[in-house]
């Protein structure tokens, strides 16, 4: 009972800081299809691309490993590592030192249900999964992992 309505522009973070490149700020579509039972309308994004939020999973994860603390993550401050992933590192030394990047707080508060699957409460919990499930530690397997994990167990959004 989905009738296409459309489709809707948006910016997300699609590529993450890896390495020696630069986050990369894209633009995806989203397809809208509306109910002709209830009249709602949902939306259908790519994968990996999380609903009302600018970073994707990918990016998450990726910031998730630069705090993270060793020998899971990188072990870099909050404000270490917002100037490699964040959207406006210029705008960080605006704020009361010590910086606190808050999306991390908000993004940790919800892992348990974007990977309920893992049994991952916590931030190091969720690292220490991704990499079992990946076979290692190479970011870019742990990546492909963190999304096809969340794509099967992820909360409805």
């Amino acid at each position: 009972m989905l009738h296409g309505h459309g489709r809707r522009e948006r910016q997300v973070v699609v590529l993450p800081a890896l390495g020696d490149t630069c986050r990369v700020v894209g633009e995806c579509w989203s397809r809208r299809y509306r109910c002709t039972l209830c009249g709602s309308v949902p939306t259908v994004l790519p994968r990996g691309v999380l609903p009302r939020f600018l970073y994707s999973a990918l990016a998450i994860v990726v910031s998730f490993a630069l705090v993270g603390q060793r020998p899971v993550g990188e072990g870099l401050s909050d404000a270490e590592a917002y100037d490699l992933q964040g959207m406006n590192p210029s705008r960080r030394w605006t704020k009361p030192w010590p910086y606190r990047w808050r999306s991390l707080d908000r993004w940790q508060s919800r892992i348990a249900s974007w990977w309920w699957g893992l049994g991952a409460e916590d931030l190091e919990g969720l690292l220490v999964g991704l990499s079992r499930r990946a076979g290692g530690s190479d970011l870019r397997q742990v990546l492909a992992v963190a999304v096809a994990s969340h794509v099967r167990w992820g909360a409805a959004m």
